[in-house]
């Protein structure tokens, strides 16, 4: 059996499906699979079906929605109903049934980890999976009561998120021109979150169609300045000034942010051939948790654009006695400094002012630790 939350509330059993028609008895059973193989006090689901002014006869009211549920639930073929009374109140046991949401978080966890792998088109296959999965709004018809709204504002960020992703995965992929018209309707969708936005300008950008990537700009700004009396986030606005200045192949603003061990550092240069390799190493060179992130944008002529510097606490667990060595955050290593000039510091401060003498410097600090 398949219960199925990601839009109107059904369960499903082989090629039949049934609808929860009355809505109280809808929204025990949505709040029930939201905590599934946990108790739900029969305190909270009476305020998650009635508010806060429940009828005199709630509790009985209550017992009879349950016993519905289950005559429900056993006549799709279930030899024993699922719910069970377990002071102080219900639970549902899932078994070995299946619950949409679960698999979309699972897609959607196997998404990124693709991603950070660098591995984008197994990526944009999970992630397009997992999206797939929501055949209209989440449970719009039962919202008010605590655990659901909370649930349905959980699941609404992760799937903008698991959006947003997907985009990044399809632009790593070159596939700029078929996402443009997807693009277009999320910022019309969405039209306060930015990512979407910045995703689209990237591609027109590379699209060969700047001209629309800076009036997309202008629509932000317009809307974030009209609505909320704010510019646009710090992203766009520098995406904007690269397409001034005639950045018509930038790449998407990616973060550095990377524990390696001693094995990974010496033997990564001689995996290198060009900037673009450079930059997909470091990003997939990680071994541990991240202590610091550097963010900059590499094009395909080898410019190095710093955006970011940001230091953070050593990861819990690890220390420099595990023979773990920093990259590029900010002492040794690789330092992206003078954002105008484009400076690398390397090692002890050895400095290299031009561009692609830039790109030099990261090979022989990588090799040379």
């Amino acid at each position: 059996m398949r219960y199925e939350i990601l839009g109107p509330l059904r369960v499903v059993d082989g090629a039949e499906s049934s609808f929860v028609g009355a809505r109280k008895m809808a929204k025990l059973l949505a709040v029930l699979l939201i905590r599934s193989d946990q108790v739900v006090a029969s305190q909270q689901l009476t305020a998650e079906i009635w508010g806060e002014h429940p009828p005199r006869r709630a509790a009985a009211a209550l017992h009879v929605y349950i016993s519905q549920l289950r005559k429900l639930l056993h006549c799709l073929g279930r030899s024993e109903s699922p719910i069970i009374t377990r002071a102080p109140g219900y639970l549902l046991r899932k078994g070995a049934d299946e619950i949409d949401f679960h698999d979309f978080l699972q897609l959607a966890a196997d998404g990124r980890a693709e991603a950070r792998e660098g591995r984008y088109e197994k990526a944009s296959g999970y992630f397009d999976e997992a999206l797939r999965l929501w055949r209209g709004p989440l449970l719009d018809d039962l919202r008010g009561g605590t655990v659901i709204d909370s649930f349905v504002t959980r699941l609404t960020e992760s799937r903008l998120e698991c959006l947003e992703r997907l985009a990044d995965a399809q632009l790593s992929l070159g596939r700029h021109r078929e996402i443009v018209g997807s693009l277009y309707a999320l910022t019309t969708e969405y039209p306060f979150y930015e990512a979407f936005y910045r995703q689209l300008m990237l591609a027109l950008c590379r699209s060969e169609r700047r001209a629309d990537a800076l009036r997309v700009y202008q629509v932000a700004r317009k809307m974030l300045h009209l609505e909320l009396g704010l510019e646009p986030c710090r992203a766009l606005r520098e995406l904007q000034q690269a397409i001034l200045a005639g950045g018509g192949e930038t790449r998407p603003i990616s973060r550095l942010s990377r524990w390696m061990d001693v094995e990974s550092l010496t033997g990564l240069a001689s995996h290198m051939s060009g900037p673009d390799q450079v930059f997909q190493e470091l990003r997939r060179g990680q071994a541990g948790s991240p202590e610091g992130r550097v963010q900059f944008t590499l094009d395909r002529q080898g410019d190095i654009q710093p955006h970011d510097i940001q230091q953070a606490e050593r990861p819990q667990g690890v220390s420099e006695a595990r023979g773990h060595h920093r990259v590029d955050v900010g002492h040794a290593g690789i330092t992206v400094l003078q954002h105008s000039h484009r400076v690398v510091e390397v090692g002890e401060k050895q400095r290299v002012d031009d561009e692609s003498g830039a790109v030099g410097a990261i090979h022989r600090a990588l090799a040379q630790r």
